[in-house]
């Protein structure tokens, strides 16, 4: 069984992206569990202060990466499974901070919602990985079969990021 989730794994996902995700995830979760003196009040001026913009920045970067891993054509339900994941780890990382003796809050959450969401918007005009279709629900390999037999052909402008079955790619 382990073999058959690495399989789907390694053929539905490009590495490198799925990589740059949990690396990223893993680099937030260290540094918000790290102790640290409090922020300057210079710096926490209203709610967007850089402690938003860290949260904002980090889960939209986790967001975007996980979403630019996925190959071929991304359902809504997948989009909805990735903001479930990242928010958990979001909710997860908020509630261990006091832990640490950090300062966790409502609105510390609401930026991480708000980066995600901006994340997932960004991969919907991304290019795939290896310069192929845009990343969005369109796919050039759910077209229709062609004369030429090429993805190619169908849209001059764009190119699968992979071998479709039944095509040359």
């Amino acid at each position: 069984m382990p073999g058959n989730v690495l399989g789907r794994v390694k053929t539905g996902y490009e590495p490198r992206w799925l990589f740059a995700a949990f690396g990223c995830t893993l680099a937030v979760l260290i540094l918000s569990h790290l102790p640290q003196d409090p922020t300057p009040e210079t710096l926490r001026k209203g709610f967007f202060h850089i402690d938003k913009l860290e949260h904002f920045v980090a889960y939209g970067t986790i967001t975007l990466f996980l979403l630019l891993s996925r190959r071929g054509r991304r359902s809504l339900g997948f989009f909805l499974a990735a903001f479930l994941i990242v928010a958990g780890v979001a909710a997860f990382d908020e509630l261990t901070q006091p832990i640490f003796h950090r300062q966790a809050g409502f609105d510390d959450f609401a930026a991480d919602v708000v980066g995600i969401l901006l994340g997932a918007a960004l991969s919907l005009g991304a290019r795939r990985p290896g310069g192929g279709a845009p990343t969005g629900s369109y796919d050039a390999c759910d077209e229709a079969p062609l004369a030429d037999d090429t993805v190619e052909s169908a849209v001059p402008s764009r190119r699968c990021s992979r071998r479709c079955p039944g095509r040359a790619g």
